[in-house]
């Protein structure tokens, strides 16, 4: 049995994801998909209705109350049910026909490989988009490359670490972090080493990879394609877009996730949430040869500084090509108001007996 975690967020490409998933499994009464819906009461999407082959778990949280990946992934590691082996998958995500025999083979491949068998499998997804409601695989991209590559530690100018592109030399080779977007590895880790709901969204990856990595998980990339990534989107809903989250500041969520994500790197006594201890993150610094608590340390002090409106704006636009979108928002919901001469209570709000 595969678990697989869908997190998704106000995604109409999560019905094409899971149908990517089903559809191209060799085994799909193997799968037990675990899906969080973070979206609006007329976006939820109830799979339990259909006639699928495989076990579904789907739990719907309003979008209103949605406190980002890493809460929602979290969350889909609730359904887990000691399945032998765990997917982590983004909403907006195609595979491989015969992807499930495919990744087991590649998993058994790189844990022979690294003579454990507390082997992750993860790396950049090839790209795709949409067009006229059909996907296109890209090659042709200027930066994000359609072939397999590995992913060492990248501390962007604004102070994010994130992953950069390496291409491999022979065969599947290890790497120093992961990408959330594709984790495949053996269904324990869900206990071992479970999602902090905690940390929102920009740092997730690399906390992931070092609680794994300080409890003798090896992280490897595959030197074959098996998932495609739906990268930019744009014009889609996004949880930092100012107007979803109106009520409750994404950047203050984001400062707390940034100071969680400091715990770590310092090995304070987070638990299993945390490193086993200050020995253990010192090694990982040696093995990524970077000084990850020194510079994530300066990179917050500063963002501390910032006034609250530098500090939410920041988090808004992102490092990596995100766009503020104030026009999109969160939909009034049944009982918000009574009829179309009252005040809409959602600012921006996209029904349509407000758009007079």
């Amino acid at each position: 049995m595969i678990f697989v975690s869908i997190a998704a967020y106000r995604d109409e490409e999560l019905p094409l994801t899971v149908k990517s998933l089903i559809d191209n499994a060799d085994n799909p009464k193997d799968l037990h998909l675990s899906i969080v819906q973070q979206c609006t009461s007329r976006e939820h999407i109830f799979f339990e209705s259909d006639n699928l082959p495989c076990k579904i778990s789907n739990l719907w949280v309003n979008a209103r109350d949605a406190k980002g990946a890493g809460y929602a992934r979290a969350l889909a590691q609730k359904a887990y049910s000691d399945e032998e082996y765990f997917l982590q998958v983004d909403s907006h995500t195609r595979v491989a026909e015969g992807w499930d025999t495919k990744m087991i083979a590649m998993l058994k491949k790189c844990q022979k490989l690294a003579g454990t068998d507390k082997v992750i499998l993860s790396q950049f997804p090839a790209p795709y988009t949409r067009s006229n409601n059909k996907d296109i695989y890209i090659k042709d991209h200027p930066r994000i490359k359609h072939y397999p590559q590995k992913q060492r530690l990248y501390n962007s100018h604004k102070g994010h670490w994130t992953a950069e592109r390496v291409d491999l030399v022979d065969g599947p080779e290890e790497s120093f972090t992961v990408l959330a977007g594709y984790i495949f590895t053996l269904g324990r880790i869900v206990k071992e080493v479970p999602y902090d709901p905690e940390i929102s969204f920009m740092g997730e990856e690399l906390c992931f990879a070092i609680r794994a990595w300080t409890r003798d998980w090896k992280i490897y990339s595959p030197d074959e394609m098996y998932v495609w990534h739906h990268y930019h989107r744009r014009g889609h809903h996004r949880i930092w877009d100012s107007s979803n989250n109106s009520d409750k500041k994404w950047g203050q969520i984001e400062k707390l996730s940034m100071m969680r994500q400091m715990k770590v790197y310092s090995a304070e006594n987070l638990g299993i949430f945390g490193v086993p201890s200050a020995d253990k993150m010192r090694n990982f610094e040696k093995f990524a040869c970077v000084e990850v608590e020194k510079k994530y340390k300066i990179a917050l002090q500063t963002k501390l500084k910032l006034s609250k409106s530098q500090l939410e704006q920041e988090v808004l636009i992102g490092t990596n090509g995100i766009e503020l979108t104030p026009r999109m928002s969160i939909p009034c919901e049944e009982g918000d108001h009574e009829d179309t001469e009252t005040p809409c209570i959602t600012e921006g709000c996209e029904c349509e007996c407000h758009k007079k």
